[in-house]
C-alpha cells in the first residue's frame, strides 16, 4: 500500500512522511530520496501522544496548548502536514478486541486535534453490531474528510453506521506499478532458487500466520491440509512453491515464513521438495513473484491483491468479508472460502477446475484489472484535492 501511494502522490507533494510504528521493517521499502520516514513507534503513539491529545482536547483551539504540543516528535509532523494518509487496511471490526479499536482510533486522533484532515484510503471496515465499536467508528469515521471503502460489504456497514461521506475505492494496492526490470528479477529468482526439474504449470501459494490461527481455533490443521493438497500438485505434474508475503518475525501474526517452514518441513517428510520463495521485502518484486504463477492460492490478504491486481486466477482461503468483496469484480468469488471450509478435498477440487478455465479466468479478469487499478489511483488522488 506504502509503494502504491507514493507512486501515485509523489508528483503532487515535495515532502512525503511516513509515520511508521515497524521504522526499521519500513525504511527497508520507502524510497530513501523519496519518502521521510517519522518513528512512530506504538508505546509513544498509544501512551504517550494519544493521551496528551485526549488530556488537552477541550483545549485544543487554544494556540499555545496546540503549539506546546506541536513540538513533540510525531506530533510536530502531524500539525504542519497538509493532509494525513490512513492505511490501515482494516478498521473498526466487531470482535477484534479493545487494543486494535484504540489503535484504528489513536491513528487518526491527533490529526483531529491539530485540525489537518484525515483521508481514510481504502479499507475494510464493519460490521457495527457492537456498541462501543459502533460509537468509536462513528466519532472516528464522521471527522474524516474522505472515508474509503475497499468493497460493496464494507460501504454498506458505514452507510448503515450514519457516514454520509462513506464512498467506495478499490484497495490501494491496486495501483502499484511494476517494471519489465522486476519481472525479469522475478523470473531469475524462481530460475535460480527454485530447483524445479519439469515445466508443469506453476502453483505459489501465499500461507497466512492470521487463518493459521484462525484456522487451529476452529480445529482445522492447515498445515497437513496445505501438506496433502501441494502433495497431489506435484504427483500431478504441478510445480508449487511458497511465497510469504509477511515476514516480520517480531510479530507472531505477521511472521508467515515459520507457517511455510513447517509446511515446506511436513512436505520434506513426505519426499517432496517445495521451495520458498523470498522477495527480501521487496514489495514490487513480491507482486512480479505472483505474476509468474499460473494460478495462485492466498490466504494473505496483498498476496490476494497481487494476483488479481495481475489477472492471475486466485483461489483464496480468508477470515473476513474483506476477501471477497475484492475478488468479487473479477469473478473470483466462487474460488473465496472461509477457513473454516478449508479441506485438501475442497482446495484441490478448486484448483484442479481453476487449471482447466485458466486462460478464461485470466481473460475475465484482465477485463477489469485495469479499470480496478485506475480507480485505486484515483482513490489516492482524493488525497490531493483535498490538501
Amino acid at each position: 500500500m506504502l509503494c502504491a501511494v507514493e507512486d501515485v502522490l509523489r508528483p503532487y507533494f515535495d515532502d512525503i512522511a511516513l509515520a511508521s510504528i515497524l521504522p526499521e521493517k519500513d525504511r527497508k521499502q520507502v524510497g530513501p530520496d523519496t519518502t521521510r520516514l517519522v518513528s512512530s513507534g506504538y508505546r509513544y503513539l498509544l501512551l504517550l501522544a494519544v493521551p496528551l491529545c485526549i488530556l488537552f482536547w477541550p483545549l485544543r483551539k487554544i494556540r499555545p496548548v496546540r503549539n506546546t504540543l506541536a513540538q513533540l516528535p510525531l506530533l510536530k509532523d502531524i500539525a504542519a502536514a497538509d493532509a494525513v494518509a490512513d492505511l490501515s487496511g482494516i478498521a473498526f471490526v466487531d470482535g477484534r478486541g479493545i487494543p486494535l479499536l484504540y489503535y484504528n482510533v489513536a491513528v487518526a486522533l491527533p490529526a483531529f486535534f491539530f485540525g489537518t484532515p484525515v483521508y481514510k484510503l481504502s479499507q475494510a471496515m464493519g460490521p457495527f453490531r457492537g456498541r462501543l465499536n459502533a460509537f468509536a467508528a462513528k466519532w472516528t469515521l464522521r471527522r474524516c474528510a474522505t472515508v474509503a471503502a475497499r468493497g460493496n460489504m464494507s460501504l454498506m456497514h458505514l452507510k448503515q453506521l450514519g457516514i454520509a461521506n462513506a464512498q467506495f475505492c478499490p484497495d490501494t494496492s491496486f495501483a502499484l506499478q511494476i517494471d519489465e526490470s522486476v519481472k525479469r528479477a522475478a523470473q531469475d529468482h524462481i530460475k535460480s532458487q527454485s530447483g524445479f526439474t519439469n515445466d508443469g504449470p506453476l502453483i505459489v501459494c501465499s500461507p497466512s500466520a492470521v487463518v493459521l490461527a484462525h484456522c487451529k481455533d476452529a480445529g482445522v490443521d492447515m498445515v497437513s491440509v496445505l501438506t496433502d493438497t501441494f502433495a497431489s500438485l506435484i504427483a500431478s505434474g504441478n510445480r508449487v512453491a511458497m511465497l510469504p508475503h509477511s515476514i516480520d518475525s517480531g510479530i507472531r501474526k505477521n511472521d508467515d515464513h515459520s507457517v511455510a517452514r513447517r509446511i515446506q518441513q511436513s512436505l520434506r517428510e513426505r519426499g517432496y521438495s517445495v521451495p520458498i520463495l523470498d522477495p527480501s521485502g521487496n514489495p514490487r518484486l513480491a507482486r512480479a513473484l505472483v505474476g509468474q504463477s499460473a494460478v495462485f492460492i492466498a490466504s494473505r490478504f496483498h498476496s490476494m491483491i497481487a494476483a488479481l491486481s495481475q489477472s492471475i486466477p486466485v483461489v483464496t482461503v480468508g477470515w473476513s468479508h474483506k476477501y471477497a468483496e475484492a475478488a468479487e469484480p473479477f469473478g473470483m468469488s466462487e474460488f473465496t472460502m472461509d477457513y473454516s471450509q478449508l479441506t485438501s478435498e475442497r482446495l484441490i477440487s478448486m484448483l484442479s477446475e481453476m487449471l482447466i478455465r485458466r486462460d478464461k479466468l485470466h481473460d475475465q479478469m484482465k477485463l477489469v484489472s485495469a479499470d480496478v487499478s485506475a480507480k485505486a489511483t484515483d482513490g489516492i488522488k482524493l488525497v490531493v484535492g483535498g490538501a
